[in-house]
C-alpha cells in the first residue's frame, strides 16, 4: 500500500484470532492506523487479500465488500460523539440506520448502558460527561448493533492515566462479555501488553515480530521489539565459545555461560531491571553471576518500587528496586 509519503505497507500478513485481541503497535508512522483502515475498507490495499473469516472483503486493489457491509465497528481517539445529540441518541444512530424498530432499539440502548457501566445516562449529552464516560459510550455505540470485528484506533490517548487504567480494565471486561473479536492499535506498551492476546509489532510498513506478550517478552527478535517491550538494559557481548544450544559471553561485565541459545559473533544481552543487585566491595560475587563497579545517578519512585539509573563500567543501566 502506497501512502502519501510513501509505501505505508510492505508485505504485512498475520490472523487475528476470532473472539480475541490483537493488537497492532509500533512508532508513529509505522504503518498500523494505516492497516486497521484497510480492514475497515477506508483504505484499499494495492494488493493482497483481506478476508473476514473465508468471507474476501478486500482483493488485488478491488474493494470486494463495502464498510457498511463489513459487520464491524470502529472506536476512535476522538471519541466521534455527536454532541447535540444525547448519550441514548449517539447509541441509536447506528441501530437507526440499520432500521430497527424503535422497541428493539431502546431495549438495546438499556442493554448497552448496562455493558459499559453507565444505566440511567440515557438523558446526558457528551459534554455533560468525562472524558472517561465518551469513551464508554463510543465503545457501547460501536458495539451496539452486535458487530463482528471491532477496530479500536488508539482510544484512551486522550485520557489520563488514572483513567487508562481503569478504561483498559474495562474494555478487557467488555471484551470477555462479548467475545467480539477486536482488532487494536497503540503505541502505548503497558496498553498492549495487558490487553492483548496477540501483539503484531510494526516498523516501517512491515511485520517485525508478531506473538502472545509472554513470548515476545521473553524471545524479542530484536533491540527494536525488545526496546518497545521496556527492556532498557542491552548490553553489547561478544560470543567467544558455543557448542550445541549453549555459548560463553565476553561482556563488560565478565563472562558468562548462557544456555538455550544459538549465536556467534557480536550479540546484545537482555538485563532485566529487576535482576540487578547493589552490593559492598567487600561482598563475595555469586556463583555465575555477572559483576561490576558503579555508582547511582538517579533515583526516583516508579509506582511501588524505586527506579536508579546506574554508572558502571558495563555502561549505564536501569535498576527496578521494592519500594519497601
Amino acid at each position: 500500500f502506497v501512502g502519501a509519503q510513501g509505501l505505508a505497507l510492505n508485505g504485512i500478513s498475520f490472523t487475528a484470532e476470532a473472539h480475541r485481541i490483537t493488537s497492532l503497535v509500533g512508532a508513529s508512522g509505522c504503518g498500523k492506523t494505516t492497516t486497521l483502515r484497510c480492514i475497515a475498507g477506508l483504505e484499499n490495499p494495492e494488493s493482497g487479500e483481506i478476508r473476514f473469516g473465508d468471507q474476501v472483503v478486500s482483493a488485488g486493489g478491488r474493494v470486494v465488500v463495502p464498510t457498511a457491509e463489513r459487520n464491524l465497528g470502529m472506536v476512535f481517539q476522538s471519541y466521534a460523539l455527536w454532541p447535540h445529540l444525547t448519550v441514548a441518541e449517539n447509541i441509536a444512530f447506528g441501530l437507526r440506520a440499520r432500521k430497527w424498530n424503535k422497541a428493539r432499539i431502546q431495549e438495546r440502548i438499556k442493554e448497552v448502558l448496562a455493558l459499559v457501566d453507565l444505566p440511567g445516562f440515557e438523558d446526558r449529552y457528551p459534554a455533560q460527561l468525562s472524558g472517561g464516560q465518551q469513551q464508554r459510550v463510543a465503545v457501547g455505540r460501536a458495539l451496539a448493533y452486535e458487530p463482528a470485528v471491532l477496530l479500536m484506533d488508539e482510544p484512551l490517548a486522550n485520557l489520563d492515566a488514572h483513567l487508562r487504567g481503569q478504561m483498559r480494565q474495562a474494555i478487557r471486561q467488555l471484551q470477555r462479555q462479548t467475545r467480539v473479536t477486536m482488532i487494536y492499535v497503540t503505541h502505548d506498551r503497558a496498553e498492549a501488553m495487558e490487553l492483548s492476546d496477540t501483539i503484531v509489532i510494526l516498523d516501517h510498513g512491515r511485520i517485525v515480530q508478531s506473538g502472545s506478550p509472554t513470548a515476545l517478552f521473553e524471545k524479542p527478535a530484536n533491540e527494536l521489539v525488545a526496546r518497545f517491550l521496556g527492556h532498557s538494559n542491552l548490553v553489547r557481548a561478544s560470543v567467544t565459545w558455543s557448542e550445541a544450544d549453549q555459548v560463553e559471553i565476553e561482556t563488560g561485565f565478565g563472562q558468562m555461560r548462557v544456555q538455550g541459545v544459538r549465536a556467534a559473533g557480536e550479540m546484545s544481552l537482555i538485563i532485566q531491571s529487576d535482576a540487578i543487585h547493589i552490593a559492598s566491595p567487600q561482598d563475595d560475587k555469586p556463583e555465575g553471576w555477572l559483576g561490576g563497579k558503579g555508582k547511582v545517578l538517579t533515583a526516583s519512585r516508579n509506582g511501588v518500587g524505586i527506579l536508579c539509573t546506574l554508572e558502571t563500567t558495563g555502561g549505564n543501566l536501569e535498576m527496578h528496586l521494592s519500594g519497601h
